[in-house]
């Protein structure tokens, strides 16, 4: 009687970052936050093109020196910063935080700290042009913090930790609504920058399995 043996090899499973499915490479990041900045501010001038009592320059000037808007942007920016990198140390936080898209972007693309600061200025300057610039006036300090969390995602209910997270994320919006209505659009736009280096060095730094998942160490 012929017996014949066949043995079956299991194959690795390959996480999507192995075979480059799914993941975003370092230009299509630059291309996007290009993209998205253009949109923003389009749609922000947009919007106070058409329901402002005040025009773009007048907006602009508006506020405290523009010294004094970098100097509290910048202190306000890098304590909401400090508070953000060492939120994503907690373990429980640092789950919830990795569920989110552009975390999980940042992590995979080789991006630089050059890379980090353009697209944390990008974003800094065109959201705050069109959350607060644009949609405050008209809907309100209230209003509008709660869309600018709402806009990126950050509200879920799925565990006290993604409820702390969008509670962090609340206040961070609430911050960049009160410097702009006390100080300026310019110290918003520059809390928002900084805030957004700070976390994307606590991405990349703090943040588990960054080998595995293909990216690379920060580089200049």
């Amino acid at each position: 009687m012929r017996c014949d043996v066949r043995i079956h090899r299991k194959e690795p499973r390959m996480n999507p970052s192995d075979s480059g499915e799914g993941v975003v490479d370092r230009n299509q990041m630059l291309h996007i936050a290009m993209i998205s900045a253009l949109v923003w501010l389009t749609l922000g001038s947009l919007i106070i093109w058409f329901t402002a009592d005040t025009d773009f320059l007048g907006i602009l000037q508006e506020g405290q020196p523009f010294a004094l808007q970098l100097a509290g942007g910048i202190t306000a920016g890098a304590i909401m910063g400090y508070a953000g990198v060492k939120l994503m140390q907690v373990p429980a936080l640092r789950e919830v935080a990795e569920q989110f898209g552009i975390v999980r972007i940042i992590k995979e693309a080789r991006l630089t700290r050059k890379d980090g600061i353009y697209i944390s200025v990008s974003a800094g300057i065109s959201e705050e042009w069109l959350f607060r610039a644009a949609i405050l006036p008209l809907a309100g300090l209230t209003i509008s913090t709660v869309l600018f969390v709402l806009v990126h995602g950050y509200i879920k209910f799925s565990s006290r930790a993604h409820v702390f997270f969008a509670l962090f994320m609340l206040l961070l919006s609430l911050v960049l609504g009160l410097l702009f209505l006390y100080q300026g659009i310019f110290a918003a736009m520059a809390a928002h920058a900084v805030y957004d280096m700070a976390a994307f060095y606590g991405i990349r730094q703090h943040l588990p399995e960054q080998e595995e998942n293909g990216a690379a160490p920060l580089e200049s």
